[in-house]
């Protein structure tokens, strides 16, 4: 099961922008859309911040990379939007270079392991939970969800002035 977390927002003042402006859906999508992709990016701003501050003897080397493995993915018909450490693309461009996807790094980081041993016995050590992630979510998931209004009739501001 999904440990999903839903943020709704009451829509009245947008519904009616789009009923006043005449949108057709097309624009109607694209305006949720774009509002919808500001909000995440919010989240995702945050969980960047918290995963540079992560460290376990030491910092975490190259987090820029890691950073990379942050997803936003946005749901077909403008219905809503995920974000999360799931591996959207196979290889990140990071300073001119192809890496693999470093996201199943990152669910490790934040969930941590338990006891890893390999078949012969040999102890491969635990790694311990930093929840950088979550902890981005309930930090600035309530900002991200009251701002998506006013990021939705941003997005339709902009789409009617170039009518």
């Amino acid at each position: 099961m999904s440990n999903a977390i839903v943020f709704k927002v009451d829509a009245k003042e947008v519904d009616a922008m789009f009923v006043r402006l005449d949108f057709n859906s097309k624009e109607m999508k694209k305006a949720v859309s774009s509002g919808l992709a500001r909000s995440s990016n919010v989240i995702r701003k945050q969980g960047i911040v918290n995963l540079r501050s992560v460290a376990y003897k030491q910092p975490l080397p190259e987090t820029g990379l890691l950073s990379k493995g942050i997803s936003v993915g946005l749901w077909r018909k403008a219905a809503g939007s995920t974000i999360g450490l799931f591996q959207k693309r196979t290889a990140v461009t990071y300073q001119g270079k192809k890496y693999k996807n470093p996201s199943y790094l990152l669910r490790w980081i934040d969930a941590g392991t338990s006891v890893r041993k390999t078949k012969k016995g040999y102890n491969r050590g635990v790694l311990g939970a930093k929840h950088f992630f979550s902890d981005a979510v309930e930090q600035s998931g309530s900002i991200a969800a009251e701002n998506l209004a006013d990021n939705v009739a941003k997005a339709i501001e902009r789409i009617a002035a170039k009518r």
